[in-house]
């Protein structure tokens, strides 16, 4: 089993995809900042901002991204990476994917349009209740 968990800012506001069938899907980059530093000897290291193509397939979990998450908005991701392949006027491309399962809103409440909260924690399965948990 592989998990990728990423903290980062959307780059740009989420593009939703309504199908006839009612299934959604949402697209986002997420960029991931590693701070610049000095070593011990003086090499610098310069900040890098890495970048993570982040597709969204439970319906659920779209509406919440369609609703709270636009850009700029600081985000936890855990979900797995799929590479797939695909074909434009005749030129194959690969691409990587982050799968989001879990979606956390990290942008304080008031300091983005979405009104999205540090605690919300959306995962596209339903959650057990606490009467099924054993203790």
């Amino acid at each position: 089993m592989q998990k990728t968990i990423i903290t980062g800012n959307l780059g740009a506001d989420p593009v939703v995809k309504a199908f006839e069938n009612g299934g959604k899907v949402a697209n986002f980059n997420v960029g991931v900042t590693e701070r610049g530093y000095t070593t011990q000897n003086g090499v610098v290291v310069p900040e890098h901002t890495e970048w993570f193509r982040c597709v969204v397939k439970s319906n659920g979990l779209c509406g919440v991204v369609e609703q709270y998450v636009k850009k700029g908005n600081k985000v936890m991701i855990v979900g797995k990476h799929k590479t797939r392949e695909y074909e434009k006027d005749g030129q194959k491309s690969t691409i990587t994917e982050l799968i989001v399962e879990e979606l956390e809103l990290l942008t304080p409440k008031g300091q983005s349009d979405g009104g999205s909260s540090t605690q919300n924690v959306v995962q596209p399965q339903a959650e057990s209740s606490k009467e099924d948990l054993p203790f």
